[in-house]
């Protein structure tokens, strides 16, 4: 199975599907327009929302809300929509904070794929609070029935605050399993592409400790914390996922500050590496917190900013 080539430099939802898999050495996509961007950014939102249609089924995009808080997960690829599979929007207050986050690996000596490369077996949400709305999600990949010889089962749960608090947590609960009757050398990494306060300058992220990941934005404040299973390699980089599909290399550790300056993307990864025995279980506990001191959804739209902002996102490549 072949892995899904992204962002070169934008994310390969924004291409077709042939492109990101067929030439994955090729040129850059340059759009160019900043009314392309818009028009993406519109019609990523409207299909998060469930307001696109397609004649044909498509991949479930999943809405977690708790609160004050959202988050968007595609758990496969959509090939109606030309959509990589990952967490797509984390929002406090309507602001987002979060572009792109997914799950990688590498085993068996195979290159890097996207963990629903394994194929989808399996999603299911649910509520567990008094707000009605679903705020954790339930995902399993692979195993037996796909001949993988992995399985990998992935619970988000998102916790948000009443409107206004400015304050949301995503944890998230990972176990690979090896169904296989072999050893197996397994890479797992994580990609995350945070863009507090909308926009991607001025962001700065660092490695705190062992087992956490800190970035800023004036008062914005993101914090991954490393709960359990010993971390391999923490990279604070500008191309991570270039790295990963695209030379079929791991993460090499680079604690940072990495400082996004006024036309950067703070980007970083997570890797862990472990030799599974079968029928063994690694277990991977994280947890995710956004503080937002003063949530500017109403600030940036008397201004007219919010949307010059969305656009600029996929526009600061180009």
């Amino acid at each position: 199975m072949q892995p899904h080539c992204l962002r070169e430099p934008f994310p390969s939802f924004l291409l077709t599907q042939s492109e990101t898999r067929d030439h994955p050495h090729s040129e850059p996509v340059h759009h160019g327009l900043l009314e392309v961007t818009v028009l993406i950014r519109s019609l990523l939102l409207l299909l998060a929302a469930g307001l696109v249609f397609s004649g044909s089924a498509a991949a479930t995009t999943w809405t977690l809300a708790d609160g004050g808080s959202s988050a968007t997960i595609l758990t496969e690829f959509d090939d109606n929509e030309a959509l990589e599979a990952g967490m797509l929007d984390w929002s406090v207050d309507q602001t987002p904070h979060l572009f792109y986050q997914w799950f990688f690996l590498s085993y068996d000596d195979r290159g890097y794929i996207p963990v629903d490369a394994l194929g989808l077996f399996s999603e299911q949400p649910s509520n567990t609070n008094t707000d009605p709305r679903n705020e954790t999600l339930f995902v399993e990949y692979g195993g037996p029935q796909f001949n993988e010889g992995l399985q990998v089962d992935i619970l988000f749960s998102l916790r948000g605050f009443d409107p206004g608090i400015g304050q949301s947590d995503i944890s998230e609960h990972i176990d690979i399993r090896n169904t296989s009757d072999e050893v197996l050398a397994i890479s797992f990494i994580q990609y995350v592409d945070m863009d507090l306060n909308v926009f991607p300058d001025g962001d700065v992220a660092y490695r705190v400790n062992d087992n956490l990941v800190r970035q800023v934005d004036g008062g914005t404040t993101f914090e991954e914390l490393h709960k359990t299973a010993d971390v391999g390699q923490i990279a604070f980089e500008f191309e991570i996922l270039d790295q990963i599909l695209i030379f079929n290399e791991g993460l090499t550790d680079e604690p940072g500050p990495l400082d996004a300056g006024d036309d950067g993307d703070v980007e970083f990864g997570v890797q862990w590496d472990v030799a599974l025995q079968p029928g063994d279980v690694f277990s991977i506990w994280k947890n995710k917190s956004l503080e937002v001191p003063e949530p500017g959804t109403a600030a940036l739209a008397a201004c007219g900013l919010l949307g010059l902002a969305l656009a600029s996102r996929r526009a600061r490549r180009i």
